[in-house]
């Protein structure tokens, strides 16, 4: 089964779901045409842009949710949904991240990544790959979802279509 997805010419979002939409309910929110004033308990109102209302809940956290709760009625659960691990940081990854702190690595960092990272990344992929790569080929993000956000958006254009094979992830 693929997924298709697409940007529209109106410049709705949509590279936040990478499904299908699901049918609209009764209890679908306004359509996105129509504005959308967030309750508040002040004489001003905050207005989300229309493309909010395309957005739907996240199918992993609910599922965190609900493995949380069913540990928590004291089922033993395999929690699948988030990439959390279920051990703590090692060791020496902790010690890392204390020694970079001591040393002031506080700051920001290159838009594109640490060129260490960067270049580890690159030679790391040569070797997996066989195919040559340079750090100046290796952009670093803070994730997957992050990740295909920059690539739709620098090679997308309104009307295009991509298609994502399922299973990926939610």
């Amino acid at each position: 089964m693929r997924d298709v997805v697409r940007r529209h010419a109106e410049g709705r979002a949509t590279f936040a779901r990478y499904h299908r939409r699901r049918p609209q309910t009764s209890h679908a929110s306004p359509r996105p045409e129509e504005p959308h004033h967030t309750p508040m308990e002040s004489s001003h109102s905050l207005r989300l842009a229309s493309r909010m209302h395309a957005l739907e809940p996240s199918a992993t956290l609910a599922m965190a949710a609900k493995a949380a709760q069913m540990a928590a009625a004291g089922h033993d659960v395999v929690d699948l949904s988030v990439g959390e691990p279920d051990f703590p940081t090692p060791p020496h990854i902790c010690q890392a991240a204390e020694a970079a702190i001591r040393a002031g690595k506080t700051k920001y960092t290159p838009a594109a990544g640490i060129p260490a990272l960067r270049q580890a990344v690159a030679a790391d992929f040569a070797r997996r790959s066989g195919l040559a790569t340079t750090a100046a080929q290796v952009v670093v993000s803070n994730g997957a979802k992050h990740a295909l956000h920059n690539v739709f958006t620098a090679l997308l254009d309104p009307g295009d279509e991509v298609v994502v094979p399922t299973p990926y992830w939610v």
